[in-house]
């Protein structure tokens, strides 16, 4: 059995998405199949974070033998672990009502498995409505955008391996959202039609324009220059890590890693107070433009 000293901070950016995906890499590289995950050191988890976490544990025990356990958690890692639902893949923890402004982690593999392609809409509508304060047609709206990373890590991503966690930060005016899939890769899609490395096909989805779909068979939709656009008309940030890729909107940030991470994790917030003018903005999405200068 082996221990590993989680590090103090794990905040949902880039950095802490970096930091869960180098302690992914590290227990990969160890003999035992029982590893001990120690929160001691460890003062501050971001809730959403969770939806990164899970993915891991998950992995390692299902394709690396690899049982995961946590322990000498405080009060406040303990309550971020149980109230936001998570307790599928940890074998010592048991859940808790989630708190009033905790949006659950969920896995999504069984139900696609089933065919039931509207899960995701299901569970955002039944965790924003009671839990956000955001009116029927807020959630609508958060929804078109949110529900795009998942198509996303379905089609593109091909698996049904996808987990997500998010949180409501009244004190910021932000919701942030995590969403992770075991699929193939942003950039194994992208080198299908384009010949770049890791970081610069994630650069490359994001820009407007671009698109893997095939025009002649997919239907239409938003795409990732779409989740941009809102999160920059709504003082947001998005981060991705994809095999060995990482990209950031606000930092400017495009680079490749020296490790990766089989599949792809999305960080993205927003400022839920900005949710202005809805109807005009789903008169937009309808007729697919994207000018938001009203």
């Amino acid at each position: 059995m082996y221990k590993y000293y989680m590090p103090k901070k794990i905040n949902s950016n880039l950095q802490g998405m970096n930091s869960l995906i180098r302690i992914y890499n590290k227990l990969l590289t160890l003999e035992d199949n029982e590893i001990i995950l120690n929160f001691k050191n460890t003062t501050w988890l971001s809730g959403e974070m969770v939806a990164l976490f899970g993915a891991i544990a998950y992995k390692l025990n299902k394709y690396f033998n690899k049982k995961v356990y946590i322990a000498e958690f405080s009060p406040e890692i303990d309550k971020v672990f149980k109230s936001n639902g998570f307790c599928e893949v940890i074998a010592n923890m048991k859940n808790e009502e989630t708190k009033e402004f905790a949006v659950r982690f969920k896995q999504f593999e069984k139900q696609l498995n089933a065919g039931d392609t509207n899960c995701f809409n299901e569970y955002l509508k039944n965790e924003f409505s009671p839990k956000l304060e955001l009116d029927e047609k807020e959630i609508d709206y958060i929804s078109s955008y949110l529900s795009e990373l998942f198509i996303n890590a379905r089609t593109h991503g091909e698996t049904n391996e996808i987990f997500c966690c998010g949180q409501k930060y009244k004190s910021q005016s932000k919701i942030k959202f995590v969403i992770v899939d075991l699929g193939i890769g942003i950039p194994t899609n992208v080198r299908r039609i384009k010949k770049l490395d890791d970081c610069n096909s994630i650069a490359w989805s994001v820009e407007k324009g671009n698109t893997t779909k095939d025009l002649n068979k997919d239907t239409g939709g938003l795409g990732l220059a779409d989740v941009i656009e809102f999160i920059e008309q709504h003082n947001g940030d998005i981060s991705i890590i994809s095999l060995k890729g990482e990209y950031n909107y606000k930092m400017n940030i495009t680079d490749n890693l020296p490790y990766e991470f089989q599949g792809t994790s999305i960080y993205i917030d927003f400022d839920f107070n900005m949710l202005n003018d809805v109807d005009k903005m789903f008169e937009v999405i309808r007729r697919g433009k994207n000018d938001w200068d009203f």
